[in-house]
């Protein structure tokens, strides 16, 4: 009987009591939003098409038992990464939930009817950046009538230093690499641009799950070099569509490379502090501007989200990209993150860096669970620095919003108050 709890890894002894507790909180959460049969359609669809989660991940077309995919270790290879991919499932879904975030029936409608890789894939990423914003103190808006996500920034326009416009963004998958991503990625931007052509501003969001940075000329070469690469390439998408304002293109999650790989010397932790860092806002946790109650409600309330509301890539990018060459005039910011000596082994320190451009910028950051995501954003020429300023904080903050996320729902302490301290995995991302 395929069961929600183990894509959580609840049996697992690396879990403490509380993540112990919040796996199987979840799970029946999880079982109640999408339905009782969902786990059951997804494992029948070829692998290739089934959700990424460890309970669907046997080669049968009855995907595994909870108790074999629960009995896999999280120290061992992915298995933090496996169980915090489930658990920000369920935190980002639950926070929307919770505030009656407009749209989230139609996500859930969208996500129970299409069990596949690609709707749970776009589904994620759309509760994710809804999320990150309510978090932020902005209102998201799921499916709104055109695009993925529209967010009001400082809806009460009540303060002064968030005078920015409404955010929508239009997201897209880009899975494929080989010859012609290029050429993929343009149109599937040029699409999206006309898709959302009735608005007047609009950002088109890709998800690469392995197209481009897996791409000789594009993932081995520096960040600055990347943007200006796209942004030659979307030129004159920006001139066609005058409302788009821009694209973000975002790495799948990935281990850093180990030491002997990387293209520049791995800063350490201890040199990485002494950096300076250029702006405090873009690699400190952001402070959630919202507060809930402290303990969450049933997954009852959860299953309850059907009725309308009316309020609110796998490639390994290591962290010596972003290292800009000894020419180049922009800026890196830079701040370090420790590690654990037993889970360090031959892995650099990860270090989350900011280049910045006059055609967009390139983020790096360490997410839970050891793992490096680089986002690249390029906007038209001469945007105004308002028009890009929410896309920049989402991207810049996201390591930030699990543990704000999770504080909310009544779990102070974050993701290492999940794990077990003394199981070997790394927890001091």
């Amino acid at each position: 009987m395929l069961d929600w709890r183990a894509a959580f890894g609840v049996s697992d002894r690396s879990l403490s009591d509380a993540g112990r507790t919040a796996s199987r909180r979840a799970a029946d959460d999880l079982a109640a939003f999408l339905g009782p049969t969902w786990l059951w359609r997804a494992a029948q669809r070829p692998a290739a098409e089934r959700p990424e989660l460890a309970v669907l991940s046997s080669g049968s077309p009855a995907g595994s038992s909870a108790s074999s995919a629960s009995s896999a270790s999280l120290a061992e290879p992915d298995g933090a990464a496996v169980f915090l991919d489930a658990i920000s499932l369920w935190a980002s879904l639950r926070l929307l939930v919770e505030h009656r975030v407009q749209g989230i029936a139609k996500l859930r409608g969208n996500l129970a009817r299409n069990p596949g890789r690609d709707e749970f894939r776009h589904g994620a990423t759309q509760a994710r950046l809804a999320a990150q914003a309510l978090l932020a103190g902005a209102r998201p808006v799921l499916e709104p009538p055109v695009g993925d996500v529209l967010v009001h920034d400082d809806p009460m326009r009540l303060r002064a230093d968030r005078p920015g416009p409404d955010l929508l963004l239009e997201l897209r998958g880009l899975n494929r690499a080989g010859p012609g991503t290029a050429r993929r990625l343009v149109r599937a931007v040029e699409l999206k641009a006309k898709q959302t052509r009735s608005v007047p501003a609009a950002w088109v969001w890709i998800e690469d799950g392995g197209a481009l940075w897996s791409l000789p000329g594009f993932g081995d070469r520096p960040a600055r070099e990347r943007i200006d690469l796209v942004a030659e390439a979307l030129d004159r998408v920006f001139a066609t569509w005058p409302h788009l304002c821009g694209v973000v293109l975002a790495e799948t999650p990935s281990p850093p490379l180990p030491a002997a790989s990387s293209a520049s010397p791995v800063v350490s932790s201890a040199s990485a502090a002494a950096l300076p860092v250029a702006s405090a806002s873009l690699v400190a946790p952001a402070s959630p501007a919202i507060s809930l109650s402290g303990s969450a409600s049933s997954a009852a309330s959860l299953a309850a989200s059907t009725s309308p509301v009316v309020s609110i890539s796998q490639s390994r990018s290591p962290a010596a990209s972003l290292s800009p060459s000894a020419a180049s005039s922009s800026s890196l910011v830079a701040a370090g993150l420790s590690s654990s000596p037993a889970a360090a082994l031959s892995r650099p320190v990860a270090v989350a860096a900011t280049e910045r451009h006059d055609r967009g910028a390139a983020f790096l950051r360490v997410l839970p669970g050891d793992r490096v995501r680089e986002t690249v954003v390029v906007h038209r020429p001469a945007l105004a620095a308002v028009q890009f300023a929410l896309v920049h904080r989402l991207c810049a903050e996201e390591p930030a919003w699990l543990d704000a996320a999770l504080a909310h729902l009544g779990l102070p302490g974050g993701v290492a108050a999940l794990l077990d301290q003394n199981s070997g995995v790394n927890t001091a991302w």
